[in-house]
């Protein structure tokens, strides 16, 4: 019986600090977590029924695509959207995370599908960017570790600085064909038709059909 109450006596003593710790973990979660204004919870509300919208979009037109024999990366995007809108409309990381991931996808993917030529490229990562871009920009509201807010800010104005570099050189003309390739190429189908007709200039006829 001596035994039992001192066993019993030590576990009461024990309770109290274990309450306390908990609280002191308790309150830390509590400190790290963001509780933003009503501006800032209508703009991570308005932020996340966009980004749901778009993979909703993204969803849909990619389904068709699929269906008719092309990629499902747009399937998969808008999946992803879609609980990444759900997330930073409920102020969880977690959609972070998720954007992040989609946005690196789609930049193997742009790559390995269409390499580095500009217009097909910029094409199918302008708009994962620029939701991107939105999201780090609004790390403020969704935690209160300033490690991951400066390093979110900091991203988030590179991927912008990129976007407006993108769009500059939009006005810039791309795949021009100079007089130097043209006379190449109008020489080498004036060969083609010396040999083929044995008279230089000499255009090949063509048969003609007819209808009834």
């Amino acid at each position: 019986m001596d035994c039992l109450r001192t066993s019993y006596e030590a576990m009461r003593e024990q309770a109290p600090q274990s309450r306390t710790a908990l609280k002191v973990v308790k309150d830390r979660n509590v400190v790290d977590e963001v509780v933003p204004g009503r501006l800032g919870r209508a703009w991570l509300t308005l932020l996340g029924l966009i980004i749901f919208v778009a993979g909703l979009y993204f969803a849909g037109g990619g389904s068709w695509l699929a269906w008719l024999g092309g990629s499902w990366y747009f399937v998969l995007a808008g999946v992803l959207f879609m609980i990444c809108g759900v997330q930073i409309a409920r102020r969880r990381l977690l959609g972070v995370a998720i954007l992040t991931f989609t946005l690196l996808f789609t930049v193997l993917w742009a790559v390995w599908e269409v390499g580095f030529e500009f217009w097909p490229l910029v094409s199918r990562i302008l708009a994962v960017a620029l939701i991107w871009a939105a999201v780090a920009f609004s790390m403020p509201l969704l935690t209160r570790k300033r490690g991951i807010r400066v390093i979110s800010v900091a991203l988030g104005a590179v991927v912008s600085v990129a976007i407006v570099a993108a769009a500059v050189s939009a006005f810039e003309p791309k795949n021009i064909i100079r007089n130097g390739t043209a006379q190449q190429a109008g020489d080498g189908a004036e060969q083609v038709r010396t040999r083929a007709t044995g008279q230089p200039g000499l255009a090949i006829p063509t048969a003609r059909v007819s209808r009834a």
